[in-house]
């Protein structure tokens, strides 16, 4: 399996630079991985990244995590608590996570929210 490479552009967008092998390994597959990958690759300071990579294992912590959150709701208008993290600690898991909620409005800031 191949890694992507990001970079950001201008306005914040990633592009792929270069494909190589990865350990754990596993391109982003999908527009919310892709997302996702260019958001762990800015806040953990990281030229490349697998889905499979645990977000821990690649020097996150609960306080980063906090952050990774924060642009995760900028990004996808969803609402994941800290646990989300912990209980899905990769870009597919939370990715899996992100597009349910998606799909099923709960979660999300505008429209159906969260329950009261």
């Amino acid at each position: 399996m191949a890694s992507v490479r990001f970079k950001y552009c201008e306005g914040g967008a990633a592009r792929f630079v270069q494909e190589y092998p990865a350990e754990k390994g596993g391109a982003p597959r999908t527009k919310t991985e892709m997302a996702i990958a260019a958001i762990w690759c800015d806040l953990l300071n990281l030229d490349a990244i697998g889905v499979h990579d645990d977000f821990f294992d690649l020097g996150g912590d609960s306080l980063t995590g906090v952050g990774l959150l924060v642009r995760i709701r900028t990004a996808f208008d969803v609402d994941l608590e800290l646990a989300s993290l912990f209980e899905r600690p990769t870009i597919s898991g939370l990715s899996g996570a992100i597009d349910l909620l998606s799909v099923t409005g709960v979660g999300g800031r505008s429209g159906g929210g969260r329950p009261a």
